[in-house]
């Protein structure tokens, strides 16, 4: 009697595991994620391969690579190096977008992207869930922006988009990350239109945008200023 054959037709088709979903959905909440972020959002779950990291948080870039060619092949991310003396970035594609419920239209860095300011947002959240975990509610300018599209004309012209707006236990709080300069008026009429929705607002500045945004601080009790030479390592 021949033996009972099972034909799987998922034989060969790389699986996804749970860090996997989790990572993918990550980056895709965050438009998209430079590699060296990556690789610590990935540390962060070592999964069960005997090659386990010798830094604590960081897998080894081989692994890293790997991983990265595995979501490449069913189709779920895009991985490009847009400069030789800077980590490649990875994105979600319209699929992985749908894979992971996401609602948002496509989107790629070859569009044009402002890759310093979207590299210090992702790594001012990552650096936000290490502290507050499971009490940090994230909401990003991608979900922001999707959920604005439901306003007036007129409403959104009124409206400032923060970088994220963040919960810790209960109360909305703006994002702000500000790397490059801006007017005195411009500053305070950002400031107005958050704290006219949120509780307050955290700004994120460097040396040269930090000068404006203390002299605004002071007369708005419900800002708080964090040097990003401070909040981030070198």
């Amino acid at each position: 009697m021949e033996p009972h054959v099972i034909f799987r037709r998922d034989k060969g088709i790389p699986q996804l595991t749970l860090r996997d979903r989790s990572v993918l959905e990550w980056i895709g909440q965050q438009y998209g994620v430079r590699l060296d972020t990556l690789t610590k959002l990935l540390g962060q779950h070592p999964g069960q391969s005997p090659n386990q990291p010798k830094t604590t948080g960081l897998l080894a870039a081989r692994n890293v690579y790997r991983i990265v060619r595995r979501w490449e092949i069913v189709g779920l991310a895009t991985y490009q190096k847009f400069w030789t003396d800077a980590p490649g970035w990875v994105w979600l594609t319209q699929t992985g977008l749908r894979e992971r419920g996401l609602p948002y239209a496509f989107w790629s860095p070859r569009q044009g992207t402002d890759f310093e300011h979207l590299h210090t947002i992702n790594e001012i959240r990552f650096r936000l869930e290490e502290r507050y975990g499971m009490l940090l509610n994230w909401q990003g300018e991608r979900f922001l922006k999707r959920d604005a599209g439901e306003l007036t004309p007129a409403e959104r012209n009124k409206l400032h988009i923060p970088d994220a707006v963040i919960r810790v236990e209960t109360m909305p709080i703006a994002v702000q990350v500000e790397l490059t300069p801006k007017s005195n008026p411009r500053t305070e009429k950002i400031i107005r239109s958050l704290l006219d929705r949120y509780a307050g607002v955290w700004y994120f500045v460097n040396e040269i945008t930090e000068p404006t945004v203390r002299k605004h601080s002071r007369s708005f009790p419900k800002i708080k200023v964090y040097k990003l030479s401070e909040v981030l390592p070198a």
